[in-house]
């Protein structure tokens, strides 16, 4: 075997190894890439819950200072105020669903993203190992006609 077949191949075998590790890289870096992802997927959800309990919180509020209000004006039992109450709770069960949509819709694309994600790993993954494969291939017919 001439020193130039020996170059040849392990040369070969090299950038061959040099793929796989690239696309091993690759998939781990999209693995953690996803797991942050859902991290932040449930952050997410934890300061959209953060607001949804804020929100009534204030509502709750609110509301006792009304009924405190009306109560010292005389007027806790005036069909106004009662139209005026209902509305209030409208508004606020409105202002909570928006807010649960709104979490609701940012996990799911979050999620959908962190399996793209995953996906593109496995991809570069398998794109590598054709990579080697075919870099084997050559190397070895390469050696082949030199022999």
């Amino acid at each position: 075997m001439n020193p130039l077949m020996i170059i040849s191949a392990v040369s070969g075998i090299a950038q061959a190894g040099a793929a796989i590790q690239a696309g091993q890289t690759q998939k781990v870096q999209s693995e953690l890439q996803a797991e942050q992802m859902k991290i932040d997927r449930d952050m997410n959800k934890v300061s959209a819950l953060q607001k949804r309990n804020q929100r009534l919180e204030d509502y709750y509020n609110a509301r006792a200072s009304n009924e405190a209000i009306f109560s010292y004006m005389g007027r806790d039992a005036s069909t106004s105020i009662e139209a005026f109450k209902r509305a209030q709770s409208r508004i606020v069960g409105r202002d909570v669903g928006r807010v649960e949509f709104q979490t609701s819709m940012e996990s799911s694309k979050r999620t959908v993203e962190a399996r793209l994600e995953v996906m593109r790993g496995q991809n570069a993954m398998k794109s590598a190992r054709i990579n080697a494969l075919s870099t084997l291939t050559s190397t070895a017919y390469n050696v082949y006609r030199m022999s």
